[in-house]
């Protein structure tokens, strides 16, 4: 189940994190937030999306939808691209004159 908490108030206006709640195999319940957050992968209060974890930590467990699994590869790709090129044209002409 998610509850989206408000988390604070900005210039751009009230920011809001989501919660999802679940119970694990052993029957307890289990409160995490995204590490996934942004417009794109917005999570309407009251929804039900599907968890996956892995049975000895319940409290890692991560939304079961491609945008929250990804999102975060694509992110750490995207950067390690950007710091090549930041290497490759301004770096290394630098050092060879």
């Amino acid at each position: 189940m998610v509850e989206n908490v408000h988390t604070g108030d900005s210039a751009d206006g009230p920011a809001w994190s989501p919660v999802i709640a679940f119970t694990d195999n052993a029957g307890n319940r289990v409160e995490f937030t995204p590490v996934a957050q942004g417009s794109g992968l917005t999570l309407a209060t009251g929804s039900t999306v599907e968890v996956i974890y892995l049975p000895d930590a319940p409290q890692r467990a991560q939304v079961n939808t491609w945008s929250h699994l990804l999102f975060p590869g694509l992110v750490a790709c995207v950067g390690g691209v950007g710091f090549l090129v930041f290497v490759a044209f301004l770096i290394l002409p630098a050092l060879s004159r």
